[in-house]
């Protein structure tokens, strides 16, 4: 997806989180104010609510791709296992923690409804009953486009239309690779 609105931004428009402490520290409010003038994207990982965090003013739309939970989690216990640098490699795979019990632990935000909590702008607390509602009522009333993964190629036909994207084009990148073989039996899609 970032290298189709690679496509359709030019560099100097745009502005990308590619670590959470970013905000922490104001990265972007330490931006000169004419170079966040001309910033009409800010992409990553980010939750809802980033806009507060952009001494800019304009009117941020939020745009997000969803993912099916348990293939969500099956890739990030892949991509754990295939990068030894990753911050919960030791924890995971020098443990010998199987897919199950990275699912039921607690490890990290990323497994228990971490989509939800991103979509409430809550991304480390714990849900509470309300969530989910407000997470609906987002979706639908904050985000000007939400895209499925499982549907990528129909969900950029979409974007193009909402963001009226001069091209959609793309080349598949950042694909999990199947190196690592999980069977994922029904009491493991009932964990996640």
């Amino acid at each position: 997806m970032l290298s189709i609105l690679y496509h359709n931004y030019r560099r100097k428009e745009m502005w990308g989180v590619t670590k959470p402490d970013l905000f922490k520290h104001n990265a972007f409010k330490q931006l000169p104010e004419s170079k966040r003038k001309q910033i009409k994207l800010v992409w990553g990982h980010i939750p809802f609510k980033t806009h507060e965090y952009l001494d800019s003013p304009g009117d941020w739309k939020y745009i997000t791709m969803l993912r099916d939970p348990v293939k969500r989690v099956i890739s990030q216990f892949k991509h754990i296992h295939r990068f030894p640098d990753h911050y919960l490699h030791d924890k995971v795979v020098k443990a010998g923690m199987s897919l199950e019990d990275y699912a039921a632990s607690n490890l990290s935000g990323e497994i228990s409804n971490a989509q939800t909590r991103m979509i409430i702008g809550q991304p480390q607390r714990a849900l509470t009953d309300q969530d989910l509602e407000q997470a609906k009522q987002n979706l639908s009333e904050k985000f000007v486009f939400v895209g499925v993964s499982e549907r990528f190629d129909e969900s950029m036909v979409l974007l193009k239309k909402k963001l009226e994207l001069k091209s959609v084009g793309y080349y598949r990148k950042n694909v999990t690779a199947n190196d690592l073989d999980v069977e994922v039996t029904e009491s493991i899609r009932e964990v996640i």
